[in-house]
């Protein structure tokens, strides 16, 4: 799948390509599933762990912050790591 040829490009560190891929497969998930799909949920924290790579700590915040609070309106506080 896209995601898991995202993960292989960080780990061989092509950042701005596991970023790219990581946005399209999020945007897709997001038209596709709507944004509080676990799926979808779990490519936006995948692609905010991106943009703090990337250096972008303020897409990387807000993308994060966005996905908790959905979480916990899902699921409840309890289930938060």
């Amino acid at each position: 799948s896209k995601n898991v040829l995202a993960l292989i490009l960080e780990r061989r560190q092509r950042y701005p390509e596991a970023r790219a891929l990581l946005r399209e497969i999020w945007e897709a998930s997001v038209r596709l599933f709507g944004p509080d799909h676990g799926g979808t949920l779990a490519y936006q924290d995948n692609l905010a762990r991106q943009e703090q790579i990337a250096g972008d700590l303020d897409e990387a915040e807000r993308l994060m912050t966005d996905s908790l609070e959905r979480q916990v309106k899902l699921f409840g506080e309890k289930r938060q790591g």
